[in-house]
């Protein structure tokens, strides 16, 4: 198997065997929040999914992901902005958590109207903690024997195909080698704060990432995506002003 498939597929193992759904109605459509509720080991790599669908009266606009229990400068982790507004999409990655009681993801949601809703799901206990004052316990190696060729920061890995949850539905799943460092103190820090998505070279998609996203950031976004496969386009741009594009 190759490196980039063993990766993908053991993301989606994770995800088919300990993850639990969690689902909130809306009038007119439905968020699947899933997270660990079993115990997590590492609580550096924390992986979570968020499916929404059915929103096609009042699509949504955009997506802010935080960890509520973690410190309150800690919290924040990911703002996703479309360009036009989404009636289906999901969208995956992995957060650093800081207890070791189960933690508390929020998912906060805006449509187009203006109108807003949330979604909270709570995790397993988490047997390792990071300590966001303490780099050492930043730097989670992801299991099952992934590595990347080099120590090298950058290496893009891009994913594209169908998604598994709806027709017409075009699954992105992308990885790029990187420490994720946040600011502690008076250190500068340095991580990924931007990843865009670029449907033959059109933005359709905006990333805004905080260093409480895991180290080595895995990004998915499955969504109705105007483009062939071949012109799809991710742009990861850090603090420290490098840009690396697959």
């Amino acid at each position: 198997m190759s490196f980039r498939n063993n990766f993908f597929s053991i993301c989606l193992t994770a995800i088919s065997l300990n993850f639990i759904p969690q689902a909130l109605a809306q009038s007119d459509g439905t968020v699947t929040f899933i997270t660990v509720t079993q115990t997590i080991e590492e609580g550096g790599l924390v992986p979570l999914s968020i499916q929404a669908k059915g929103f096609d009266v009042d699509p949504i606009t955009s997506l802010e992901l935080s960890v509520e229990t973690n410190p309150a400068e800690f919290q924040k982790a990911l703002l996703v902005k479309f360009v036009n507004p989404q009636a289906a999409f999901l969208t995956g990655t992995s957060v650093r958590v800081a207890t070791q009681t189960p933690a508390t993801l929020v998912a906060r949601f805006t449509r187009r109207s203006g109108a807003e809703f949330s979604k909270k799901v709570t995790t397993g206990a988490v047997q390792k903690p990071v300590d966001f004052q303490n780099p050492a316990t930043l730097d989670v190696v992801f299991k099952g024997s992934v590595k990347f060729p080099t120590n090298e920061i950058g290496q893009p890995i891009k994913v594209i195909g169908p998604s598994k949850w709806s027709t017409g539905i075009t699954s992105v799943r992308g990885i790029l080698y990187h420490p994720m460092m946040p600011m502690i103190g008076a250190t500068e820090g340095h991580y990924v704060h931007t990843v865009e998505f670029l449907a033959d070279d059109e933005l359709f998609s905006t990333y805004s990432l905080s260093g409480v996203i895991s180290n080595n950031p895995f990004l998915q976004l499955d969504a109705a995506i105007p483009a062939d496969d071949k012109k799809i386009k991710m742009i990861w741009r850090d603090t420290k002003s490098f840009e690396f594009s697959k």
